[in-house]
């Protein structure tokens, strides 16, 4: 399933903001950030490679 950027920048937000409210006390904390950090880059490399695409498809 493709989803647009917009919608992969509003999940990024949340991410982000799960992020920065996360206290980490436990090793389950510690689990849960690296999870998020994980997703965050997984975001953010579909939102590059969604924009790789949009140009080829301009360019052609």
């Amino acid at each position: 399933m493709k989803f647009s950027n917009e919608s992969i920048e509003m999940l990024l937000d949340l991410v982000e903001i799960k992020i920065s409210s996360l206290f980490v006390y436990d090793k389950d904390d510690s689990k849960e950030l690296k999870k998020l950090k994980k997703c965050r880059s997984e975001l953010c490399k579909q939102i590059l490679e969604n924009q790789k695409k949009d140009e080829k498809v301009e360019t052609n």
